[in-house]
């Protein structure tokens, strides 16, 4: 159903779609279910993009309360090219198939949530990451408070989260509970001290590593947080397949669907 938006329409009325483009307004026909024709290279292409949204829907709801609803407006579509990118070249372009090396998905690395308050930003020393026989540690160097780890201005506390978001590329299973670790920072100190995240993961598995910075100051009962739309860091810092093969293990998984409900 098309809709208004200031001097334009948007979305599907009748035969026709009706976009916004430059500014400008663009009015096609609208695709008839079963009438287009697609050749073998088209339907590769679209399942790859099928794959890409699975993915990155997967990826956003295992972040949810990271993201919080205050990522900005194209971050969807900025994620989903990043994937659609990492799977056409590690696809097999006469049998369609994949075959995923350590870094196919490293283009996600350095990903923003939300590009108006990049992690970065925030925090000169990004987190590094490293696996050891099957134990992931994510690190935070020591910081400066106020000069390489800033605070907005009226904020006294920030909590760190980081989140570990784990699938299965063989059959495209994901954990139903993301893991993810926290620790709380407080700016009456000069210095941060290093601080360590350790997480043992399966091999054999994409393992997506995010980082979150949420900060507050003090309500008269509890902290008051102010992340918000136009504020809120975080970031992709790590993406790999970890070497192996995947064996079974504790974890509740469960099959990962390309057919959702529509985001509110």
């Amino acid at each position: 159903m098309a809709r208004k938006d200031g001097n334009f329409l948007r979305g599907a009325l009748g035969p026709y779609v009706y976009r916004v483009v430059r500014g400008k307004q663009v009015v096609s026909m609208r695709p008839v279910r079963g009438k287009m024709k697609q050749t073998p290279k088209t339907k590769k292409s679209n399942q790859a993009f099928g794959l890409a949204t699975m993915i990155g829907r997967y990826l956003r709801e295992s972040v949810i309360n990271g993201i919080n609803g205050y990522s900005d407006d194209e971050m969807n579509n900025r994620l989903t090219t990043l994937l659609v990118q990492s799977l056409a070249e590690s696809r097999d372009p006469q049998t369609g198939s994949y075959a995923f090396l350590e870094d196919s998905f490293s283009t996600l690395e350095g990903f923003e949530f939300n590009r108006n308050s990049k992690l970065s930003n925030q925090m000169a020393s990004e987190p590094a990451v490293a696996i050891n026989n099957g134990i992931l540690t994510v690190t935070i160097p020591q910081n400066q408070i106020d000069f390489t780890f800033k605070f907005p201005r009226n904020t006294f506390v920030c909590r760190i989260v980081v989140y570990v978001s784990l699938f299965r590329p063989e059959d495209w299973f994901t954990t139903k509970n993301v893991e993810s670790q926290t620790v709380m920072i407080t700016r009456n100190k000069p210095v941060m001290e290093e601080q360590k995240f350790t997480f043992a993961i399966p091999d054999g598995c994409l393992c997506l590593v995010s980082t979150f910075l949420q900060y507050a100051n003090y309500g008269p009962e509890d902290m008051v947080f102010i992340n918000n739309q136009k504020f809120n860091p975080g970031q992709i810092c790590a993406a790999f397949i970890t070497p192996g093969v995947f064996q079974d293990d504790e974890r509740l998984w469960i099959k990962m669907e390309k057919i959702f409900r529509p985001e509110k």
